[in-house]
């Protein structure tokens, strides 16, 4: 037994010799893919180091070890990783090579709509959302919100949801090389304040026409800057910009249908409005959300 064990180990002594003879001696991929990051080494006895190049510059050397290296791929096409191997004296006694071939894969980016910006990665919550990237013949795509799989297509929408925050990633797959890549984006969620006001006392229902109405400001945050609104057939007669606390009024000077807006938020804009028409030569009551005011 320890016979046929001694003559294993020379036989595979015999094989490495042969390939260490033969410059095939790296170990690591010959097919890789374009913007992938692989391991190359080689078996050095005590005492020997190895210095390491890409023929071709396929690539770029990130890590260096005594044995080996880490190479970022930056270009397709061919190269040959070449490991001159030094003794302890400096003396070169052997060089390996492996040739390798870089493979086709794109790189795409995750873009959306509505439109944020790397530096304020905010949706609002409940909200649907377009991601999207550019769409390139031969590649599979899969996007997922959270791990959930929404589509397969270069672009996609779905609802953002309530829970903040959400990943959104993107993976693609190179038909031809199977070369695939996934990158991931996290998006915050702004949550959508209540909006309301009511019409202020000690107004009387019966409004007349060059006369003021006043607005009180009741919505969920007391705080931050609110913009409030009139607008007459679709035409923005004022718009004033006020804290929670001040009251906002308005003297109604010519008949017809009135839209008295209020809006608050920064990026989820939340609203609520009111109409209220001016009549002629008549009075009529104010309600809440359909109040008159009189002419004359």
């Amino acid at each position: 037994m320890k016979k046929h064990v001694f003559y294993y180990a020379v036989f595979a002594l015999f094989i490495l010799s042969s390939a260490i003879l033969n410059g095939q001696c790296v170990i690591g991929l010959e097919q890789v893919c374009n913007r992938d990051v692989n391991d190359y080494s080689v078996m050095l006895a005590p005492g020997e180091f190895a210095h390491k190049k890409l023929k071709m510059g396929k690539g770029a050397i990130i890590g260096n070890r005594p044995d080996g290296c880490t190479i970022r791929w930056t270009m397709t096409g061919t190269d040959e990783l070449v490991f001159n191997i030094y003794d302890a004296t400096s003396k070169l006694v052997r060089t390996c090579k492996k040739p390798i071939n870089v493979n086709e894969n794109d790189l795409f980016e995750i873009y959306s709509d509505p439109k944020v910006e790397d530096n304020d990665l905010f949706f609002c919550e409940n909200s649907d959302i377009k991601f999207y990237t550019d769409p390139i013949n031969g590649y599979n795509y899969d996007w997922s919100l959270n791990g959930v799989n929404f589509s397969t297509s270069s672009m996609g929408t779905v609802n953002s949801g309530m829970i903040s925050p959400i990943n959104v990633c993107l993976k693609w797959s190179n038909t031809v090389t199977n070369c695939s890549t996934e990158i991931c984006k996290r998006y915050h969620l702004e949550k959508r304040k209540n909006v309301n006001f009511s019409v202020l006392s000690p107004y009387t229902p019966s409004i007349c026409l060059n006369q003021t109405l006043g607005f009180k400001n009741e919505s969920e945050d007391n705080f931050g800057n609110y913009t409030w609104e009139v607008i007459l057939n679709g035409i923005t007669l004022t718009k004033k910009v006020l804290n929670f606390s001040t009251n906002f009024y308005y003297e109604f000077k010519q008949a017809g249908t009135y839209l008295i807006k209020l809006t608050y938020g920064n990026k989820c804009k939340v609203s609520k409005d009111i109409t209220i028409t001016v009549n002629n030569n008549q009075s009529q009551q104010i309600e809440k959300y359909n109040n008159v005011v009189c002419e004359n």
